[in-house]
């Protein structure tokens, strides 16, 4: 291998790592912003008050609101208030990881059909007899051929 060559592995592998932390950190305190400091306070209200606050539905009021378009856009108000934070950093993640962390490393961190995801698959299978376990392979996969439970097959 070509001194270049080697300079140019490290500086991906480097860029990798660097990528990879700093989606870590996006991920760390965007959670923090969007769900462990707001709920942090509202855990200490609830064991305090032994109350969670007022209704997203009703508000302060002891009756829910009267049935109409006027209560559904208010619900969907009050929905979206609440939530559109989480939408937004999960949307955002989604876009990080994609372009910081390398795929291979997603792959074997999540795990195609290998032995972790088996024996995973295998012991929910025991614990819930019922469940519907199915796996999402590529079509070139070299284990898509003898996957040991029902598979579906993406394309590549």
């Amino acid at each position: 291998m070509s001194a270049s060559a080697q300079t140019v592995g490290r500086q991906n592998t480097r860029s990798y790592v660097l990528g990879t932390l700093l989606f870590i950190a996006i991920a760390v305190i965007g959670l923090y912003i969007v769900k462990w400091a707001p709920y942090w306070g509202k855990a200490h209200l609830a064991a305090a008050t032994h109350s969670i606050g007022p209704s997203m539905v009703s508000g302060e009021s002891a009756a829910p609101p009267a049935l109409g378009w006027a209560a559904a856009w208010q619900y969907a108000f009050a929905y979206f208030n609440a939530v559109w934070t989480a939408v937004v950093l999960a949307l955002f993640l989604g876009a990080t990881i994609q372009v910081f962390v390398p795929r291979k490393w997603l792959l074997r961190l999540l795990g195609a059909a290998n032995a972790r995801s088996a024996a995973i698959a295998h012991a929910a299978r025991e614990r819930w007899p019922q469940a519907a376990i199915r796996f999402l392979l590529s079509r070139e996969a070299p284990y898509a051929a003898d996957p040991p439970f029902e598979t579906t097959l993406l394309p590549a």
